[in-house]
């Protein structure tokens, strides 16, 4: 990742109706098949209603497997940060995706894979899908057992397999993210911070792994006058309410994320939909 340091910032880690014919009949019924009729009968308004929920709740049951990108399990396996945020991004989107009802999310966290069962558990899936766990970028989503990329490219490719069974593989998925990540310019955000905000810190330290590698963050410390006049035109273009502003603060293009909740669970996402916006820079601003 490149990083524009356009002030102090010294340390930066990383979803047939059933008809009974009725004959008029010239003598009443006996009453046993009076009774086996009524019984049958009821046994139909039992059973519809199953089979109404089960055309419209369909149970979607993910493996997913992914690496915790800002390193928080590091040094605590067995515990974990108990916040991974690539996590949190996940369950949301699929959440949103697919429902709640009938939704169980399996998440594997590789970090904290201490003696290898997870990663071989996901070779194993690998090669029953075909495919060489090298050449398929995490993370990735076994969709009732069909293989899917999780970072959002193959979300209407879910839905299409959930709604009709058609499953299109992961090949032409990796061929053209390969291509995109040949020809395409890397995006730009801004990133105003504190120096003495403690989620800055913790902001600065996943920005790294958060967002592609190859993204240029530009960092402007908001008590320094690049930061104060990034902040006021940012403020003022974007219309940012006062009431909704704080640091950490990103700009990504013309969005803007604030507060680390906001960013953990909103940026990895809009990056992935809208990739390799380029977000206005104090020099820009000047040149006008």
């Amino acid at each position: 990742m490149m990083f524009g340091n356009a002030s102090a910032l010294t340390a930066f880690p990383g979803r047939g109706r059933r008809f009974v014919k009725r004959n008029a009949a010239k003598a009443p019924l006996g009453r046993r098949a009076a009774k086996g009729i009524a019984a049958i009968l009821l046994a139909l308004c039992l059973l519809l209603p199953t089979a109404v929920a089960g055309e419209t709740a369909q149970a979607v049951e993910m493996e997913i497997y992914l690496i915790d990108p800002c390193g928080g399990c590091t040094g605590r396996v067995g515990a974990g940060c108990g916040s991974c945020t690539i996590m949190d991004e996940i369950a949301v989107r699929y959440r949103e995706l697919f429902g709640e009802d009938g939704l169980q999310m399996h998440f594997h966290n590789l970090r904290m894979d201490v003696d290898g069962t997870d990663q071989a558990a996901l070779d194993a899936l690998m090669a029953e899908a075909g495919v060489d766990p090298d050449d398929v970028p995490l993370p990735v989503a076994f969709v009732n057992g069909k293989l899917f990329l999780a970072d959002g490219s193959m979300d209407d490719a879910m839905v299409q397999y959930l709604a009709d069974g058609t499953y299109p593989g992961v090949e032409a998925a990796i061929r053209e993210k390969a291509e995109y990540e040949e020809n395409r310019a890397p995006g730009r955000i801004v990133y105003l911070y504190s120096q003495t905000c403690e989620a800055c810190d913790e902001m600065s330290e996943w920005l790294p792994y958060g967002i592609p590698s190859d993204y240029e963050v530009v960092a402007y410390d908001i008590y320094t006058p690049e930061g104060e006049a990034m902040l006021d035109y940012f403020m003022e273009t974007l219309e940012i309410p006062e009431e909704d502003y704080c640091v950490p603060l990103i700009v990504y293009g013309d969005e803007w994320f604030a507060g680390r909740k906001s960013i953990y669970l909103s940026l990895a996402s809009r990056i992935q939909e809208d990739p390799d916006r380029q977000t206005t820079i104090l020099e820009e601003i000047q040149e006008d």
